[in-house]
């Protein structure tokens, strides 16, 4: 007997957010848009590529990855700005997904 038996499968699990299984139509992505609203409201300019970078990761990994790209991780009150950050960034990702339902 294989290591797999897909007739004994009784549950899949996957990455809702992005990694595994594309949100959004047509090529959007609703996690991609909430990474750059987010930090667009914080004053910060990301590129579409500047996010695809970052796929995968930890959303407040990849959150501290993508702002120490636009300030320095020496700055006063970086840690705050990641955590505010990625608060901001959940609540909103949360919110599309419910809106989406």
């Amino acid at each position: 007997m294989p290591w797999f038996d897909p007739r004994r499968l009784r549950l899949v699990v996957f990455d809702v957010v992005g990694t595994t299984v594309r949100d959004g139509a047509a090529g959007s992505s609703h996690v991609a848009r909430a990474f750059l609203d987010t930090f667009r409201e914080d004053g910060l300019a990301l590129a579409d590529a500047d996010v695809a970078a970052c796929r995968g990761l930890d959303k407040r990994e990849a959150v501290e990855r993508l702002l120490r790209g636009h300030v320095s991780g020496a700055s006063a009150g970086f840690e705050a700005r990641v955590d505010r950050l990625t608060r901001s960034l959940l609540a909103r990702i949360a919110k599309g997904m419910n809106d989406a339902r």
